[in-house]
């Protein structure tokens, strides 16, 4: 992009990643087992292929559609000392996301996941 990676480390503050899914309609929503495929492509747990999930069955709230609204997952970085030392003298991207991850960072997919388990979006769209 044309930044200096020196003024880039001492500005950044954090990063943020969102995302909208559709949230399921709350008015008829039915529990289903999500298939064995899914799951080893999103490389989840076995302990998921047992677990109660929920999808919209639809209803005249939701257009016969089963989702209603969106509901965001997010992931959020604050960028340590190190890691901008890093930024600075050898921004490589593969070496800031691992130390991200070394440092806690929870991927985008660990808050999808998270609002599956709550009842409010299915897994099948992080698949999709």
């Amino acid at each position: 992009m044309g930044v200096d990676p020196s003024m880039l480390s001492m500005s950044l503050v954090g990063v943020v990643c969102q995302r909208l899914m559709r949230r399921i309609c709350q008015n008829r929503k039915m529990e289903y087992r999500e298939s064995p495929e899914v799951l080893e492509e999103l490389q989840l747990a076995e302990a998921l292929l047992e677990a109660a999930l929920y999808k919209g069955a639809g209803c005249e709230a939701c257009d016969d559609e089963g989702y209603r609204g969106r509901v965001a997952v997010c992931e959020f970085w604050e960028p340590t000392g190190e890691v901008k030392d890093v930024i600075s003298n050898d921004p490589d991207d593969r070496k800031i996301r691992s130390m991200a991850f070394g440092a806690g960072l929870k991927p985008l997919a660990a808050d999808a996941i998270r609002e599956a388990a709550f009842r409010l979006t299915v897994m099948n769209i992080m698949h999709g």
